[in-house]
């Protein structure tokens, strides 16, 4: 049976590879993707089986007309460098992927909530960031959703469309210490977009077996391949 999907953060590095995942292959059990975009992006496809959606994240209720799907794939998130302090970077990471996800099982409690979160995600961090994260976890483990499936990436490489000089310099030195990354600390070695991407696809594809499962990065290697 066909299935229907909502992309969020389609124009990052892994939201993009998503995309190119939906639009192959890979994608042929999606007979309809929503990819949804502040303004429409003439790099991505807009064919039919992917569509560019307008939306507003600073107008949730937008989202209302396309949460009748079978899947959301979310890859929303920032940095606060970007984002330009911790107030706005919770805005992003946290309140924007929790109020859509808090429609969506308004909407259709029987969907599948897929989200890319971060490894050592953790409401109790000291971390800020790994805070947040662990935040939207938990928010998203109570919610009454049919499924939710969260992944926990390691550095992610890829071709980004903005530099950053610091994710550049871990990604060289992610690639030196591969090799001693073994075992319980295969978890730690960095993973491309694509892989993440694609494990996203083979997950949504799956039947449910657990209600709220949480992947690690090595895991997600070993389903994105």
């Amino acid at each position: 049976m066909a299935k229907s999907a909502l992309i969020l953060g389609s124009t990052g590095l892994i939201g993009r590879s998503l995309i190119d995942v939906l639009n192959g292959e890979r994608g042929e059990a999606f007979s309809k993707v929503n990819a949804a975009v502040r303004k429409v992006d003439m790099s991505l496809p807009n064919n039919g089986r992917i569509n560019q959606v307008k939306v507003d994240y600073e107008q949730l209720n937008q989202f209302q007309a396309f949460l009748n799907v079978d899947v959301i794939f979310c890859c929303l998130g920032t940095t606060i460098k970007v984002a330009g302090s911790k107030e706005r970077f919770r805005r992003v990471d946290f309140e924007y992927v929790t109020q859509i996800a808090q429609m969506f099982s308004e909407a259709n409690p029987q969907g599948h909530f897929i989200v890319v979160s971060s490894l050592g995600a953790d409401p109790k961090s000291n971390v800020f960031y790994s805070k947040v994260k662990g935040q939207v976890e938990a928010f998203l483990k109570e919610l009454p959703l049919n499924r939710v499936t969260v992944l926990r990436p390691s550095l992610l490489l890829g071709k980004r469309q903005d530099v950053r000089i610091g994710e550049r310099m871990g990604e060289l030195v992610s690639l030196l210490l591969k090799p001693f990354l073994i075992g319980p600390l295969k978890k730690y070695r960095a993973i491309q977009a694509s892989v993440v991407a694609k494990a996203m696809v083979e997950l949504a594809n799956l039947p449910a077996q657990i209600r709220f499962n949480v992947i690690e990065s090595d895991h997600i290697e070993q389903i994105g391949h």
